[in-house]
């Protein structure tokens, strides 16, 4: 039997052996999906839909389709109230995204080389032999490469976080995550990945005010966002050294030996 890993599985068996069987070999899953747990996916969506068509519309309509569509069955009343948090903020984030880093893209004649592009059935190989595991493979999704004006190409990361600060910060610096994308991608693409673009929205801790209506309370948004772009649209710049990539390569090899020992016993 030959088992199909990811970033995410491989760090859900490093945190949690149980949650990763139940997870991932048991596959049970909550029968509540709470607001807060769509808000990452939906704006990435978002953001590709934009990249995709050159135009905000279809990821605003996506927005209110996604929302509307949420099973509210058993919710409470807070999951209600956070709902239609998330929908009027993801509207405020994707028109700011837009302007701030579509169109500035534009502007700079950014080249679009990959959009989400899904990865399946890779080789995972042993650094020290080469050799290939027979047993386990490997997948992912990329949110973007780019080439720059620098000739170079970039891979694009964009996430979203309710705070930033100095720890935030220092894990995007050593993340796994992108090490596996620069590594396989290099091989795909034979071209050397200049670097790594985090872009990342911050969650605006404001709500609705009392008595506000939600065009009012999207109109404050909107105005935040403009107001306060630096706070809440920001970009980090990273790169790997090619000794960060190998020492990725074996831990990938040590942590898929482990888990191939795990769903033997």
């Amino acid at each position: 039997m030959t088992i199909s890993t990811s970033h995410s599985s491989l760090a859900a068996f490093n945190k949690c052996k149980r949650y990763y069987k139940l997870r991932h070999i048991d596959l049970i899953f909550p029968k509540v999906k709470k607001s807060s747990l769509r808000f990452g996916t939906i704006f990435h969506k978002s953001v590709e839909l934009m990249y995709k068509t050159g135009v905000i519309d279809p990821s605003l309509s996506y927005i209110e389709k996604e929302t509307e569509t949420v099973d509210t069955t058993f919710f409470e009343q807070k999951d209600h109230r956070d709902l239609e948090w998330s929908k009027t903020v993801l509207i405020a984030a994707s028109k700011a995204w837009y302007k701030k880093f579509y169109l500035t893209d534009m502007e700079k004649g950014v080249e679009i080389v990959q959009l989400e592009k899904k990865y399946k059935g890779l080789y995972i190989y042993n650094p020290d032999s080469t050799k290939r595991s027979i047993k386990a493979k490997l997948s992912f999704i990329s949110d973007m490469v780019v080439r720059l004006s620098d000739g170079g190409l970039y891979l694009v990361e964009y996430k979203t976080a309710a705070k930033i600060g100095d720890d935030y910060i220092a894990e995007l610096d050593i993340d796994h995550q992108v090490s596996t994308y620069i590594y396989y991608l290099e091989k795909e693409l034979k071209e050397k990945i200049k670097g790594i673009l985090y872009r990342v929205l911050k969650k605006p801790g404001i709500r609705l005010r009392q008595k506000e209506t939600s065009v009012e309370f999207l109109a404050r948004l909107e105005a935040k966002f403009e107001e306060e772009s630096a706070d809440y649209l920001i970009e980090y710049p990273f790169i790997r050294s090619r000794e960060e990539i190998l020492e990725f390569t074996k831990d990938l090899w040590d942590e898929t030996q482990y888990l191939l020992a795990a769903h033997r016993t």
